[in-house]
């Protein structure tokens, strides 16, 4: 057995041999290791950087009966203190049992392997095949049984190999699965609810821990590195849990819940927890097996719902089902099945592995309102959804496009125009100046509904000037009410325009004179007059005045006593917020007396 003592380099080694179990040996073991000359020895390295097969070769120089026992098989390791100590044993590294390996990884205080004594030697397990055999067959059995067992076994798997029955086995296959066998993780998995056996639809939470064993804890390259969960298919499911990527706050523990939610009929079966460390291969694997209950009677665990839809748009129903065997679902509408077969517009989408089914129905009719419901059934029985009712879309009453200002003349044509949306359907009635409008006792107002489009057209044929005023549209549903903004019916604006203007005229002095102008134009124009080009002041002459007549738009300039001054040029102007218009110019001109003329005509005479 070799010896580590922790103030030595570890490249010294003292070299035991005895008869052990889990313990150092006791003092009546090292006397009689003294006897069979096993006493200690101390071994040197002169490479600091011993492999494996230097180690081994070292080890055996010293002590050739550990050689003639088979060999180095395994390391143990012992804590501080006195007297006789429990043993653990040293895994060998990557490349088995190097020199940088025990001093820098392993960092042992003492380490004791077996050896083969002369006498009471121990049986020990095979790693490399788990058989038990005596310690000093142990060189042999794996020289020959051990070789010849795992040659027979890859030969049955379709492989070929050849094994050199005298060499010693190598890195490769001895201490890989040595290995293997060593730095598996622990892996325990629990449940909640804790039953295995499930019904179709129900719930599960799988927690899968996973650690190393006790004598690994201490080597974090043997902590674990992930956890991961497989479904029964062999797919990757739910989330991977590493260790944190700052070694400093690695976990010894690591846990991976997998919740699994609304069980299908392909869900059920064997889920299984994968947990690995630092070393290829070196992973372990446990499984964890979901079954159905007994056969289950229906059951609708989403019921369709309610809903509202207006005339043209589409609706759609929907109801999932669980039960074993899987349930089929169908429906019915007002308490008798659906004819979908006789409605192109309705058809049904099934999605048998969630046990869902959807009803949809395109461009609704009023036929298509009612009481619908799903119904599921399988051998054990049948369940029945609640009632879904499919109702016309109940919607607020809105003016959307409303009667606008307009302008028209006297005897013209003028049509307001509202549309409206809602429902149900809402009717359509105007009003003028705040007051229902009275149609039927007016000839030439007529309305007309447009029924695709809730529109309603108010038309007055030939205006008249009572007609003028302010409108509004008014529309009514079971739901409210809903009034438009207020259009104006005005008379057409017109520039103003001089349809009669003043004559020429004489008039001597002391007589009278009068001039008329008639003009037209909306709004209704005022008019004045000018003389000369200038403004007439009536106000500074008496005998001016200026006569209105309001129907026809007639103005009269009336001058009496006429004198020298009242000669010139006369015109009127007419105005409005329009614009303006200009008479032509009617003369006032002076009349002269009449005067007798004799004309005496002598015959025979010449002048």
């Amino acid at each position: 057995m070799p010896y580590f003592k922790a103030k030595e380099s570890w490249t010294h080694f003292c070299i035991l041999g005895g008869v052990i179990d889990d313990q150092t040996p006791t003092k009546n073991n090292l006397l009689d290791l003294q006897k069979a000359g096993l006493w200690r020895k101390k071994v040197v390295f002169g490479n600091n950087k011993a492999n494996h097969e230097e180690f081994i070769v070292a080890l055996e120089k010293a002590c050739p009966k550990l050689k003639d026992g088979g060999g180095l098989e395994l390391l143990y390791a012992v804590g501080g203190g006195g007297g006789q100590r429990k043993l653990e044993t040293i895994p060998t590294g990557p490349d088995g049992y190097s020199s940088p390996y025990l001093r820098c990884t392993v960092c042992v205080g003492q380490a004791v392997t077996y050896f083969v004594g002369d006498k009471d030697c121990p049986t020990v397990e095979c790693m490399s095949c788990g058989q038990k055999v005596n310690y000093g067959h142990l060189r042999v059995h794996k020289e020959k049984e051990c070789k010849e067992s795992t040659l027979m076994k890859i030969g049955a798997e379709g492989q070929t190999a050849s094994v050199d029955t005298k060499a010693r086995p190598s890195l490769d296959s001895t201490y890989e699965k040595r290995n293997y066998c060593t730095f598996r993780p622990v892996v325990d998995i629990s449940s909640s609810p804790e039953n295995n056996r499930l019904p179709i639809g129900a719930s599960k939470t799988l927690k899968c821990t996973a650690k190393p064993r006790g004598i690994d804890s201490g080597y974090l390259d043997r902590w674990v590195d992930y956890v991961e969960w497989y479904d029964p298919q062999g797919r990757q499911v739910g989330a991977n849990w590493p260790q944190p990527s700052n070694i400093h706050a690695h976990k010894l523990k690591l846990r991976c819940p997998l919740v699994l939610k609304n069980l299908t009929g392909d869900k059920f079966g064997r889920y299984t927890c994968q947990a690995g460390n630092g070393y290829a291969k070196h992973c372990t694997r446990k499984s964890f097996e979901i079954r159905i209950q007994n056969d289950q009677k229906p059951q609708i665990v989403q019921d369709p719902k309610s809903q509202s839809a207006s005339i043209g748009s589409n609706a759609t129903f929907s109801c999932t089902a669980r039960g074993f065997p899987r349930p089929t679902i169908h429906w019915k509408k007002d308490n008798a099945s659906y004819p979908l077969q006789s409605n192109p517009r309705a058809s049904v989408i099934q999605d048998r592995p969630r046990n869902h089914s959807q009803l949809f129905i395109s461009r609704v009719e009023m036929g298509d309102y009612g009481k619908y419901q799903c119904i599921a059934n399988n051998r054990i029985g049948r369940s029945q959804s609640g009632v879904a009712i499919l109702n016309k879309d109940v919607q607020k009453l809105e003016i959307v496009d409303g009667p606008k200002n307009q302008s028209v003349s006297i005897g013209s044509n003028a049509t307001f125009s509202c549309t409206v949306k809602g429902f149900p359907r809402p009717t359509i009635h105007w009003i003028k100046d705040n007051a229902s409008y009275p149609l039927e006792s007016s000839p030439r107002t007529s309305v007309i509904q447009n029924s695709n489009e809730i529109r309603s057209l108010l038309l007055l044929t030939g205006v008249q000037k009572e007609d003028y005023g302010k409108y509004q549209c008014i529309a009514n549903n079971s739901i409210g009410r809903s009034q438009s903004g207020v259009a104006f019916l005005n008379k057409d604006v017109q520039k103003p325009e001089i349809i009669e203007s003043p004559k020429n005229q004489s008039a001597s002095i002391g007589s009278n004179a009068t001039f008329s102008c008639t003009a037209k134009g909306f709004p209704r124009p005022t008019i004045h007059w000018i003389k000369d080009n200038v403004s007439y002041p009536l106000e500074s002459n008496p005998r001016a005045s200026v006569t209105l007549h309001g129907p026809t738009n007639r103005s009269q300039l009336f001058i009496t006593r006429v004198e020298m001054e009242d000669y010139g040029n006369y015109q009127c102007i007419a105005n409005n917020s329009v614009g303006r218009s200009h008479s032509g110019g009617a003369v006032l001109s002076k009349v002269y007396p009449h005067k007798k003329v004799w004309l005496f005509i002598c015959e025979g005479l010449r002048y």
